[in-house]
């Protein structure tokens, strides 16, 4: 019998080949994206899937998503083990030198502090503030600032610990905080905005994905154009559901560590801040 040399060359026999290729075919290696565990547990996983698989549809991408632990999904990330990282403040991501910027942004999110009195509403030292993990940009901010911040898993928690004591400041986003706060039982608070925790997120990928930079870019204007972010952003602050609190704006911290976004406002009392760029 008289074999086909370029049989013999292969380094798989040809059925074998061939068998490899019907179980991994060459386009089985998944899209991940990482929305981050404190992202799923504060906006709901479902709400965030549904999102990034309407970001990914126009390209005819199926996204695997996952929520991976904060530090260690930018880390994979950074690392291409996951393709994407769905919202991130520039400053962070800009730390992952293989991370890639979708350059329209996701979000605009106003963050400050919420408190029972309003002289408690600034910043000092000797004051004891409650902030919740998910953000490492609230982190850093008490550390650049020397403050003592008692860490907690949920918005709840942090109102809950408020309430009992009569007193305490907490450091949050505004947007995300805003649910929680409706279900506390607290009937008035107060709220400083903070400009230099404003920030725009953005959708992020490995750069071994660039050519989708302009594809991406796109679906995300028309995404926010179609009202779907909307009507997410209700859904994550509860929006729809009636709120007794009632929220008394304070003027702006005086002392930000970084000059405001131009675009971002204090909320008025009792209104959510508006979220998409224009």
């Amino acid at each position: 019998m008289c074999l086909n040399k370029s049989w013999i060359d292969m380094p798989f026999p040809l059925p074998v080949l061939l068998l490899l290729l019907f179980i991994f075919p060459l386009n089985a290696a998944p899209f991940i994206v990482n929305a981050n565990e404190e992202i799923g547990e504060t906006l709901g996983t479902e709400h965030v899937k549904h999102f990034i698989r309407q970001l990914y549809a126009p390209l005819g991408i199926k996204p695997s998503i996952v929520f991976l632990p904060n530090l260690r999904g930018l880390n994979m990330a950074n690392q291409g083990q996951v393709d994407a990282e769905f919202s991130r403040y520039e400053p962070i991501a800009k730390a992952y030198p293989n991370l890639v910027k979708i350059t329209e942004p996701l979000l605009a999110v106003n963050a400050g502090l919420f408190c029972l009195l309003p002289a408690h509403c600034n910043l000092e030292s000797d004051n004891l503030y409650i902030r919740t993990k998910r953000s490492i940009t609230i982190g850093n901010f008490c550390r650049n600032h020397h403050l003592s911040c008692q860490v907690v898993k949920h918005d709840n928690i942090a109102f809950n610990i408020m309430n009992k004591r009569g007193k305490g400041i907490y450091l949050s986003e505004y947007q995300v905080a805003i649910n929680a706060l409706c279900q506390s039982g607290i009937q008035h608070i107060y709220y400083r905005h903070v400009p230099s925790l404003s920030q725009f997120s953005y959708h992020w990928i490995h750069h071994k994905h660039k050519h989708l930079l302009s594809q991406l870019t796109l679906s995300m204007i028309n995404i926010k154009k179609s009202g779907l972010l909307k009507e997410l952003l209700k859904k994550i602050s509860g929006k729809n559901n009636p709120c007794a609190v009632k929220i008394i704006t304070l003027p702006p911290l005086k002392a930000a560590a970084t000059p405001a976004l131009s675009s971002s406002r204090p909320p008025p009392e009792n209104q959510h801040s508006p979220l998409s760029k224009k």
